[in-house]
């Protein structure tokens, strides 16, 4: 038996769960090949696990859109005879939306007539353990029906595949690297990576501006930052670049490597199949040393422990239990709670000295990054970032990567690349926009756009003053109007959120859409989003003839572009 593997991801999490169910299967005596992307997927294929992120506000990824469509076309292909096994990953905070790609895949798979192999799981990206916690329990539904036998599994105790050995004298890193300079690449991987994200165009940009829109004595930091660059975009479209780790954790990486290998410096060359350029250029701008490692990575550290004292024996022993299935409460406490990536586990484990080609094994990609663009201009892209900041359980302070980056930058020339976002071009059309927090800034773009349209914004802040983003160019901006929700207010009577402020004005938001076929668009977290879409549904019930005719209303509009989320 032939088993394909095929995944639909937008940020790498399906696909690299894919890559781990073919060591899954290798290990079992499966033949397997490759995974795909599902738009790849062939007809030939009878058994085949898919790996299915949903993307956005319920729609596929990029490389499952043309799969999908394929099966939605009226006289699809009939799939009798074909197996399938289907794991999702999505995030519950959206709600109703949650794994809705995932969920819809595997409803119009079974009506075309293909049988499942197994119960379908649905991963979870909200929780402390992440989407891919229910791994253990979908192979163990997958291998009975792929006849793999019970003493054959037994004998395996849960092991996938692609473990580290016990011994480092067995370990083959997949990446050889050679300390040579033959000239850089860095600039075309990066270049690689966007293209990969779909992007439209790719222009090199340079930081001409930044400014800190919120009151210096306000808790959060959010910056408008203006970059100069020559590309043509719209409203609503979106900045996709590719961060830089922290200087902290590049140094805090680089003396793990220097205790493998005292003369490798950030200016060493490195001549690898992933990239050429310098031991920088890898450590910046390839790895994300910030982000939860992986459990296997947590093995391959454990090889380069050294040392025979007892602190190297503790270390040592404690990677390895880590690394483990047992060991999985405690990888979720130490790792995945805390938000320890990379760097963080090097500080804690210092007898750990890798190799440089044993961390990018053990190392996650770093990948790009998606901003709204805030502005709407041929020669600037603007936006809007606000510095993320995470206390975890043991009230360690963790900061965005990508947000820090940006708000820290004060010169430099990067590329940016620029593709469509999820809200359509609203041409001569009035336009009601939710976008409380930095969620304001496609509102902005759309506000200065040319030529201009009536505009009813919601917008959301905490306090009246200290993050009110905008406050005075808004207010100079004819055809548009803002409705401001202050939900820590001085004034406690005055405290109220979007979804407040929507209903309160019910009668004007349902004769914006239904009277002057207004767009509906939101922008900013999940669980906002899901609320407004609950808010607008109970505005437009009373001239609908109820919620379920609201509903199904904004489906309609939703199919047509003209109810978005992003």
């Amino acid at each position: 038996m032939d088993v394909r593997i095929a995944y639909a991801s937008e940020t790498g999490r399906a696909e690299a769960l894919a890559w781990r169910c073919r060591s899954w299967l290798r290990l079992r005596n499966v033949t397997t090949s490759d995974p795909v992307p599902l738009d790849a997927l062939t007809s030939e294929s009878t058994t085949t696990i898919i790996f299915a992120a949903t993307a956005g506000d319920g729609a596929p990824p990029s490389n499952g859109k043309k799969f999908w469509s394929t099966l939605l076309r009226k006289g699809a292909p009939r799939l009798d005879g074909k197996r399938y096994a289907l794991y999702g990953l999505g995030d519950a905070r959206y709600g109703a939306k949650f794994n809705a790609f995932a969920r819809r895949l595997d409803a119009r798979l079974a009506q075309l007539g293909a049988a499942r192999l197994c119960e379908r799981s649905l991963g979870d990206a909200c929780t402390v353990e992440g989407a891919e916690s229910l791994l253990p329990g979908f192979f163990a539904r997958l291998s009975p029906a792929l006849g793999i036998s019970e003493s054959l599994e037994a004998s395996l105790q849960g092991r996938v595949g692609d473990e580290a050995p016990d011994r480092v004298e067995d370990y083959a890193p997949p990446v050889t690297i050679k300390m040579v300079d033959e000239g850089s690449t860095i600039q075309a991987y990066e270049r690689r990576l966007l293209a990969k994200e779909g992007c439209a165009s790719i222009a090199q940009a340079t930081l001409s501006t930044t400014q800190r829109l919120t009151d210096e004595n306000w808790w959060q930091e959010v910056r408008h930052v203006v970059f100069s660059a020559s590309v043509t975009y719209a409203p609503g479209d979106v900045a996709v670049l590719v961060p830089r780790n922290a200087p902290r954790h590049v140094q805090a990486v680089l003396r793990a490597l220097q205790k493998n290998d005292r003369t490798i410096s950030l200016q060493t060359p490195v001549t690898s199949s992933l990239v050429n350029g310098t031991v920088e250029d890898v450590l910046s701008t390839c790895l994300d040393l910030a982000t939860p490692l992986p459990q296997r990575s947590l093995g391959i550290l454990a090889l380069f422990v050294v040392g025979e004292d007892d602190t190297s024996k503790e270390q040592r022993q404690k990677l390895k239990e880590l690394a483990t299935v047992q060991g999985g409460p405690l990888y979720r406490d130490y790792v995945r709670s805390e938000r320890r990536g990379v760097a963080d586990v090097l500080v804690d484990f210092d007898r750990c000295a890798p190799s440089l080609e044993a961390l990018l094994d053990a190392c996650p990609r770093l990948r790009p990054r998606h901003y709204s663009i805030a502005s709407c201009s041929t020669d600037t892209i603007e936006l809007c970032v606000a510095r993320a900041l995470l206390e975890t359980p043991l009230g360690r302070k963790v900061y965005g990567l990508c947000s820090s980056w940006l708000c820290d930058l004060r010169e430099g020339t990067l590329l940016i690349g620029v593709r469509r976002g999820e809200f359509s071009p609203i041409e001569q059309d009035p336009l009601v926009f939710v976008g409380p927090g930095t969620g304001v800034a496609p509102a902005r773009a759309f506000a200065r756009s040319q030529p201009r349209n009536d505009m009813l914004l919601f917008f959301g802040c905490r306090h009246e003053s200290k993050d009110r983003l905008y406050a005075d160019e808004f207010a100079g901006l004819s055809k548009l109007e803002v409705d401001v929700s202050v939900s820590r207010h001085t004034d406690a009577s005055q405290r109220r959120y979007v979804t407040k402020a929507l209903r309160a004005r019910a009668t004007d938001v349902a004769h914006w859409i239904l009277d002057r076929n207004a767009r509906f668009y939101i922008a900013g977290n999940a669980k906002m989003a899901a609320d407004v879409a609950l808010a607008l549904c109970d505005c437009l019930a009373p001239r609908c003839g109820g919620s379920q005719k609201a509903a199904a209303l904004l489906r309609r509009l939703e199919r047509e572009g003209r109810f978005a989320t992003e």
